[in-house]
Order: C-alpha cells, then sequence, then structure tokens
C-alpha cells in the first residue's frame, strides 16, 4: 500500500552495493489488492525489473516478456494441495474461475468481480488494478497499458521540433524535424527534473489531393495555470481525429501530444498549440477557459477562428438553444458536477466500440495518459485526462450538431413536400386547367 516505493529504492540502492559490487539485497512483497496509490510504482517495477535490479522472470501467463516473480492465486489453495503440497492446478483455476462468474452476476456487478481479481490474480496485471474507486474502466486499461510497456511504445512514437516554415504550404506554413534529444515526459506520476516536454507524433497528419482536410481532427488542451517554472501541473495537449472522414484519415485516435511546463511558460506552450492546430489543418482548439490564457494569446495574433466556441449540446441542455450575441471560446469546469458529467463522456468514449472487437481505450498510444485514467480521482491534478476532456467534449459537440442539422433538413424536406401537398398540388384551391395555360408569373 506504500505509495513512494520508487523513492525508498533510489534512496537504498547505494546502501546495497560497495562501489559496484553488489553487497545486499531490498526484498519486497506484496499481495494483489493490496495498493492503492502504489499501484503505479509497483507496476512499473514489475514490469521493469533489470531497471530496479529486481530479479527477472519470463512472463509465462501472458507472455509480455520479463517481469518480476509472480504467484498466482490457484497455487496458494490448500483444499486443492494434495498430502505432498502440491497443487491440483487444473481444479484450483477452475474453482477461481466459477467465484468470478458468481461474483460477475452480483448486484455489486463489476465492482465485486474487479475485487475479486485483484485479491486472488490469476494473471500478474490483476495485481494492478486499483481498490480504490475509479469512473474509469482500469481492467481494460490496465491490459492495454501493460501491452503498451511490453511492446515499448516509446520507440514507436517520434519526438519532433516544431517551425514556422512559409514553404511548407501543405501543413499551412508549419514544417517539423525529428528531434531525438528532447525528453517527452512519459510516464506518470512524473519523476525527472526536466519538464520542457516535447511534442511528439504518433501519426503524422493524412492528407487529401495534398492537403490536411477541412475538419479532420481537433485538439484539447489543459493550459498552464501560472508561469512558474515549478510545480507538479503540467500543460496537456492531445491532437485527435475526428469522424468526418472515416474512409480516408480514420476516426476517434490521438495523433499527437505535448505534455510539459516550459520555462518560457505559458505563451510558448501556446505558441505550441497554435502551430499543432495549423499542422493538423486548422483544427479547432477546444480548451478550458478559467485557467491559463490561450483565448487572449489568439486574440492577439488575430486567430480566434482556430478556437472552438463553448459547446451548446453538451452540459446545459437549455443553452442549445441559445443564439444570443456573446461568443465564449473554450469551456469552463467550474464545479464537480459539471466535471463529474464531462468525465462520464470520457467513460463512453472509452468504451465506444470501433470494430474489430475493439474500443477506443485499445488504441490509446500514450503510457501516462493510461496512467492517469488507472489512477484517477477528482481530488488530484491529472493534467493529460484534462486535455482528454476537451478532445471528447469536442467530438460530442461535433456529433451533435451535425444530428441536429440532419433533422433540421429532414424537417425541411417534409415541410416543403406537405407544402407541395396542400398548396401547389391542391385542385381544390387551384384550377388545374389555368395553371396549364396561365404564364407564369415567375420563371
Amino acid at each position: 500500500m506504500f505509495h513512494g516505493l520508487k523513492q525508498v529504492y533510489s534512496n537504498t540502492v547505494d546502501n546495497l552495493r560497495n562501489g559496484l559490487r553488489k553487497t545486499g539485497m531490498l526484498m519486497m512483497i506484496g499481495t494483489g489488492g493490496d495498493m492503492e496509490k502504489g499501484t503505479i510504482d509497483a507496476a512499473d517495477m514489475f514490469y521493469e525489473p533489470q531497471r530496479y535490479d529486481i530479479l527477472p522472470f519470463e512472463d509465462i501467463w501472458e507472455h509480455r516478456g520479463q517481469i518480476g516473480y509472480f504467484l498466482p492465486a490457484y497455487e496458494v489453495l490448500n483444499e486443492f494441495k494434495d498430502e505432498y503440497g502440491v497443487t491440483n492446478e487444473d481444479a484450483a483455476k477452475k474453482a477461481l474461475l466459477q467465484v468470478r462468474k458468481t461474483k460477475a452476476g452480483d448486484s455489486g456487478g463489476s465492482e465485486a468481480l474487479n475485487k475479486e481479481m485483484q485479491y486472488r490474480p490469476i494473471v500478474p496485471s490483476e495485481m494492478f488494478l486499483t481498490k480504490t474507486a475509479n469512473i474509469f474502466p482500469t481492467a481494460e486499461l490496465r491490459r492495454r497499458l501493460s501491452e503498451l510497456q511490453t511492446q515499448k511504445s516509446d520507440d514507436l512514437s517520434n519526438k519532433v521540433t516544431l517551425f514556422f516554415d512559409p514553404s511548407a504550404k501543405v501543413y499551412n506554413g508549419v514544417n517539423y524535424e525529428i528531434n531525438t534529444k528532447l525528453t517527452a515526459i512519459s510516464r506518470f506520476p512524473y519523476e525527472g527534473d526536466d519538464v520542457e516536454g516535447a511534442v511528439v507524433i504518433h501519426e503524422f497528419p493524412k492528407l487529401v489531393d495534398d492537403q490536411v482536410p477541412e475538419g479532420a481532427y481537433i485538439i484539447g488542451c489543459d493550459p498552464n495555470k501560472d508561469d512558474s517554472s515549478t510545480g507538479s501541473s503540467l500543460a496537456a495537449v492531445y491532437v485527435m481525429k475526428t469522424n468526418k472522414y472515416p474512409s480516408t484519415i480514420g476516426y476517434s485516435e490521438i495523433v499527437a501530444s505535448y505534455i510539459g511546463r516550459p520555462y518560457l511558460g505559458k505563451n510558448q506552450v501556446n505558441e505550441i498549440l497554435y502551430k499543432l492546430s495549423l499542422f493538423y489543418g486548422n483544427a479547432k482548439i477546444y480548451f478550458e477557459n478559467n485557467v491559463g490564457n490561450v483565448k487572449d494569446y489568439f486574440d492577439k495574433i488575430r486567430r480566434l477562428d482556430l478556437l472552438a466556441r463553448q459547446p451548446v449540446t453538451i452540459f446545459n441542455k437549455k443553452a442549445s438553444y441559445d443564439t444570443g450575441p456573446q461568443i465564449i471560446y473554450g469551456y469552463p469546469l467550474s464545479n464537480d458536477k459539471v466535471k463529474w458529467e464531462a468525465l462520464q463522456y470520457v467513460r463512453s468514449f472509452l468504451l465506444d466500440e470501433r470494430g474489430d472487437n475493439k474500443r477506443n481505450l485499445d488504441v490509446l498510444p500514450d503510457i501516462g495518459l493510461l496512467q492517469e485514467l488507472i489512477s484517477y480521482n477528482l481530488d488530484g491534478n491529472f493534467d493529460r485526462v484534462s486535455s482528454l476532456i476537451g478532445c471528447v467534449l469536442g467530438l460530442e459537440e461535433i456529433s451533435n450538431l451535425s444530428r441536429r442539422r440532419a433533422n433540421n433538413q429532414k424537417e425541411l424536406s417534409e415541410f416543403e413536400k406537405d407544402f407541395d401537398r396542400i398548396f401547389i398540388n391542391n385542385t381544390r384551391l387551384f384550377n388545374v386547367q389555368l395553371s396549364q395555360t396561365t404564364t407564369p408569373l415567375f420563371t
């Protein structure tokens, strides 16, 4: 249950050595379900044992490379051991699976099942399900996190420097160069000293007719609250595909990110935000408007057109029909009630099916975001989740407005049909013979 496991290791490791020679051993023992805040540290160390001088073992359960030592719950059930202490593994495992089947059908639902999996894990990843309440689907998120950790996904991404370049007409005057010297903040919690951050590209903008099509991408942003170079809060920016061009661009996937607290503060984050918007086809920016100075910056550079207006179909249904003159950019997360509603949208997004037996969470490319989602609570500071909220609210608003336009068009079409039936083709109102022989007033 200890939440400072990595710090203890760092402060202890030199005490176990005489120079470079190892003279002592640190023992770390825990049981499934015995973790709350400690889950992230314990999981990182378990899945990267050699990095922390932990004796490695091959993962024969989930085949994810080398891990720490794991003893599955069915090996310790005494009622399935013979007189020599040897376990009947098949019978023990069958009994545990039957218990899980019963828990899944209880009124407790997934919560009861998750607790059973945590306290009596059959495979390693089940140990690290958090015991605390979490609005997000932690079991599925943990599976995806383990998958990325096994793939060493850091190697699959490109750290880039974006810069203005008038010749880069395809990307609206922004170009890039790969920069492997940059330090991307890819884990949560982050313990390093370098918080400058880096733009990470998971997928470069896709082109249609040699251009990034309009409306193909949106951006979610959790801005810097201040210009201080210290503190745990980071700016977080995610670029995500919309559903406008599913056959050519794809849909609902994070394609780029920036996480950091740059030395030059809020305006440097805004500049990165501006470049990413241009680079991805003038992508609309959905941002939390009660912190930072995003609106002021884009007003100063005369590019308010890149900022998304406050959603009108999501939080307050009555505001859907507000046609007042005031223009508000960004969205407020001013209280827990509003934030809770936004989080419900994020949960639904994560679990939305996208075909091939995959859900949106199954294609999340960001280890740090997955770690934040797994650890999330209303009291903590989760910058990546806040940025994801912006993307999800943007997708929801675009979808709602699109449906409304379609419904309005349908209603208009029905009205035109009724008009034709009642007036134009109604022989009781108009003399058909006269209408056929009279010169029309309008041609």
